[in-house]
């Protein structure tokens, strides 16, 4: 009887090292607001056995607010209609919005942006993330503390407003380069001690360390995620496989830390020229790799 009691905690301590098992995590692909053919597209999607979409929001300073207001709703008509799902949204970004910034006027307008932002994302209905950009670049090593002290002042104000009048959530993602949240621990001084913000996990921005390092780190801070590959000199947004990412053990840090959001895909769809039956078909295939490579990674692991 003891030696069967010493067998069982043995094999609960694996199963709590490596994983309790593959993974079954529900499919998502990001797709731009004001993608053409949306219903087209959307029937591809759907039928290559994806379910969640991330909607990607346009700048105001590029298309007419009107036009991006009937894109919501038809949008939503069309993601109705098929059964896809939208689980977040992809706050705009760029060189003019730097919500980090030391100059209180311009991080206002920036907070403004969001909740106009918001605003607009009303029409898509219940969903669950508002992806957030910390920062834009270059920051510079003297400039680096103000922009971090700027983000969390905002941020402090902006989770909990966000959570409480919009019923979502901020996720803050990670970021290459100069920009805020290169790493595991600059990620986790940006949100720490602030309430109704979350992680998203981009796997392909990681220019300084590994990216299973990062979900290790990060762990149950990890409520969503932007899925790729890259060859660590830069971010790329590749197919899974195409890169250098190790996805056993990316996969594994995600499985450690309870992950249990869709596996979101944010993959350039340029190579595919616009043949999205093909592109959804390939993202699913990258998955079944994964997961087919991550069950024989956990049999070794557990002998």
């Amino acid at each position: 009887m003891k030696k069967l009691y010493q067998s069982l905690f043995l094999s609960l301590i694996s199963l709590a090292s490596y994983g309790q098992a593959v993974p079954d995590w529900k499919l998502g692909t990001s797709m731009n607001l004001m993608q053409t053919d949306l219903k087209e597209t959307f029937i591809a999607v759907k039928n290559a056995g994806i379910d969640y979409l991330e909607v990607g929001m346009p700048k105001f300073s590029k298309v007419n607010v009107a036009d991006i207001i009937f894109q919501v709703a038809k949008y939503k008509e069309c993601a109705d209609e098929t059964g896809l799902k939208i689980w977040s949204i992809h706050i705009p970004y760029g060189w003019d919005f730097d919500i980090s910034t030391p100059d209180p006027i311009i991080r206002e307008q920036c907070k403004q942006y969001v909740l106009f932002t918001l605003e607009i994302a009303k029409g898509l209905g219940k969903y669950e993330k508002a992806i957030l950009h910390p920062s834009f670049e270059p920051i510079n090593k003297e400039e680096r503390i103000g922009h971090i002290a700027a983000f969390r002042e905002c941020l402090k104000e902006l989770g909990p407003l966000v959570e409480k009048d919009y019923n979502v959530r901020i996720a803050v993602e990670n970021l290459p380069r100069t920009c805020l949240a290169n790493s595991a621990a600059e990620t986790i001084t940006l949100v720490d001690g602030i309430i109704s913000v979350d992680i998203c996990f981009d796997v392909n921005h990681l220019l300084g360390e590994k990216s299973e390092y990062f979900a290790e780190k990060l762990g149950k801070m990890i409520k969503t995620v932007h899925i790729s590959d890259y060859d660590e000199e830069n971010e790329r947004h590749w197919l899974p496989g195409e890169g250098v990412i190790n996805w056993n053990a990316v996969v594994d840090g995600l499985v450690k830390g309870g992950y249990d959001g869709p596996f979101m895909f944010e993959v350039t769809k340029t190579p595919w020229e616009g043949d999205m039956k093909k592109f959804s078909k390939d993202l699913v295939a990258s998955w079944k790799k994964i997961q087919k490579d991550y069950k024989v990674y956990l049999k070794k692991q557990n002998q």
